[in-house]
């Protein structure tokens, strides 16, 4: 227990006190009694004002939000066809799902800027959020799979058969018996992909193009790159305490909403 404490500590306390301390500091300095005594709220001031912030926001928003959402859900209906179903190609679907966690995100995004600019006549995303979202729900792909695959294996098909015996059709017995069970797997692969998505600049730097196409991740590279650092220090601050409020809260109302359920039926 003890390491587990040290390792927690130094892998994510002490970033968070550095990221807190930098972002009050005009410039960045080593702690001092002169440090201490120069901290200012002006970079905190500076995202409010900064225009690009809110457009980065709002791209990142909108791009985790998608992301996440199409790859559990795609996720959830490939593990289907390779756990449930006896398609013929369900193994080699599921080793499809899977290579693309072999492929590195710099690759993964260099090889998609040429399939948008080839295909820019059918598929118009390139420079665009959507193009980030493509990218990143095939990457995530290899990762949703293995936690639906899991999730399903440990529900038996009795149960499906049962509710087909009594008269449920295939949708009905998705929405009544298997969704309310895989609810905290859906949740889990659901926050998984969006503290990534927010996180990899790889994949959004060789994609997007343009200020108003900018993601935080992209945002914070370039802040950082022209020597912002301190103002880099406040969005990172502001992140983690964002992304740690939605994980908790999100595991909170979707485990317990499952107890309930559970526990009704």
């Amino acid at each position: 227990m003890s390491i587990v404490s040290v390792y927690l500590f130094l892998a994510v306390v002490v970033p968070f006190i550095v990221f807190l301390y930098v972002s009050f500091l005009p410039f960045l300095q080593i702690p001092s009694v002169s440090a201490l005594s120069s901290l200012t709220l002006k970079n905190y001031r500076l995202l409010v004002t900064y225009s690009e912030v809110g457009s980065a926001l709002k791209n990142t928003i909108i791009m985790v939000a998608v992301t996440a959402t199409v790859t559990t859900f795609l996720s959830f209906f490939i593990s289907m066809v390779v756990i449930r179903s006896r398609f013929r190609g369900r193994r080699l679907l599921d080793q499809l799902a899977f290579l693309p966690h072999a492929i590195p995100g710099i690759v993964t995004g260099l090889a998609f800027v040429w399939v948008f600019i080839k295909l820019d006549f059918v598929l118009p995303v390139y420079g665009t959020i959507w193009a980030m979202v493509i990218g990143f729900t095939t990457s995530f792909i290899a990762y949703g799979t293995r936690a639906m695959n899991a999730a399903l294996l440990q529900i038996h098909k009795e149960l499906e058969e049962a509710a087909h015996v009594s008269g449920l059709v295939a949708w009905r017995t998705t929405r009544r018996i298997l969704f309310p069970l895989m609810l905290p797997t859906f949740a889990g692969v659901w926050i998984w992909v969006v503290l990534h998505a927010v996180r990899v600049a790889g994949m959004p730097l060789m994609l997007y193009e343009g200020s108003k196409n900018q993601v935080l991740a992209v945002l914070i590279w370039n802040m950082w790159d022209e020597g912002y650092i301190p103002a880099v220090a406040a969005i990172g601050t502001l992140l983690m305490i964002s992304l740690l409020f939605l994980t908790l809260l999100i595991r909170a109302t979707v485990f317990r909403s499952h107890r309930i359920e559970i526990g009704m039926r």
